[in-house]
């Protein structure tokens, strides 16, 4: 059995410093492209902010939706005293439900929101324009 020759690999390099992001026009891009070049910087912080709006008004103020937590919290301290178990553990929830949420956030930041996702994508807009 013979083989076939194998396709040679071509090698990008990804360094800042090699891209040419200059070498971009709008003729280059389609529509859809065109707005992720523009706008992808601004998206990137818009996540950031979004992400501490989140964390900090919805996860903060979890005992608010959950009912009678509020009043359980005030007789429970009243009855016992500063704080008690139930109170511990509802903020050890709290705590948790937080790190998941922020555990969550970087998974999406890394896979969607990352410089090195917009390098990608001028990379491939200078490849295509140097194979046409």
């Amino acid at each position: 059995m013979q083989q076939q020759p194998r396709k040679p690999i071509q090698i990008v390099s990804k360094s800042l410093t090699d891209i040419s992001p200059s070498e971009i026009t709008s003729s280059d891009l389609s529509r859809s492209e065109l707005f992720h070049y523009i706008f992808f910087p601004f998206l990137r912080w818009s996540f950031v902010i979004f992400c501490l709006f989140i964390d900090a008004l919805v996860v903060a103020q979890l005992y608010l939706f959950i009912p009678n937590v509020q009043a359980t919290m005030i007789i429970y301290s009243a009855y016992y005293g500063g704080f008690n178990a139930f109170t511990v553990l509802f903020f050890m929830i709290n705590g948790l439900v937080l790190v998941a949420i922020l555990y969550l956030e970087f998974l999406v930041y890394v896979k969607k929101f990352r410089k090195s996702v917009e390098e990608d994508f001028i990379i491939r807009v200078l490849e295509r324009k140097k194979a046409s």
